[in-house]
């Protein structure tokens, strides 16, 4: 979801700094050093926003992501809005699982 909204902020040097723990897009690297057949099965899914103020605050309380938390309120919401459709900002959630063995 974070990767999302930081892409938003790409124009304003807002960079995405990427976990380097388990995740779905490291995970299959990471276990082909142990197993041999491994499938990812991602769960589509996303967060719905109506309230851009309710997203601009769950933003700035968010203390790892301290770049995107520079912004101006101001930019912070003309950025959201201008991906607003219908009413709806759409923000995109990556959920799966990894079945190796």
């Amino acid at each position: 979801m974070m990767e999302y909204i930081v892409s938003l902020f790409k124009d304003y040097g807002v960079e995405d700094h990427p976990n380097h723990s388990f995740t779905l897009q490291n995970g299959e690297k990471q276990l082909s050093n142990f197993f041999s057949e491994i499938q990812l099965f991602n769960y589509e899914d996303s967060l719905e926003v109506n309230n851009l103020d309710d997203i601009a605050d769950y933003i700035y309380s968010l203390t790892g992501m301290a770049e995107l938390r520079k912004q101006p309120r101001e930019i912070m919401l003309s950025v959201l809005k201008e991906n607003v459709s219908n009413g709806i900002l759409r923000i995109p959630k990556e959920y799966g699982i990894f079945v190796a063995r």
